[in-house]
């Protein structure tokens, strides 16, 4: 093996390494969030994803704006973000949980979950 090999074999082992410290860092940051958190910040980047910028920005804009308003969020000017809270719920909630939560009606601690989760999200990512 040459040493440019050796040194290119090298930088791909030390490459390697630093993508799992960054992964195992970003692992261990959602373990000290609550569900709630995740589930906002899921719910929020699934907006991200889905919105242009412009739209992304206007949003955060006008909800900062209307700050006072309790329950507003100008996200539903541009997609149902309803969806996106069901999804966000569901991506970090067991399986059984979430079909025993939702199953007919909402149960009540479903919309509480629900609630704050979306008020942490407001808080921290979409104002």
């Amino acid at each position: 093996m040459t040493l440019e090999e050796r040194q290119a074999s090298t930088r791909s082992v030390d490459d390697h390494l630093d993508s799992l410290l960054r992964i195992q860092e970003e692992d261990d940051e959602l373990e000290d969030m609550t569900l709630e958190e995740r589930i906002g910040e899921a719910f929020s980047d699934s907006l991200r994803e889905i919105l242009t910028d412009d739209e992304w920005d206007r949003m955060k804009r006008d909800n900062a704006q209307a700050a006072r308003l309790p329950n507003v969020c100008h996200s539903h000017d541009y997609v149902d973000a309803n969806e996106y809270m069901y999804s966000a719920i569901q991506a970090e909630t067991s399986t059984a949980w979430f079909h025993a939560q939702t199953k007919g009606e909402y149960t009540e601690e479903f919309c509480e979950l629900w609630n704050r989760s979306w008020a942490i999200a407001q808080d921290r990512w979409l104002s």
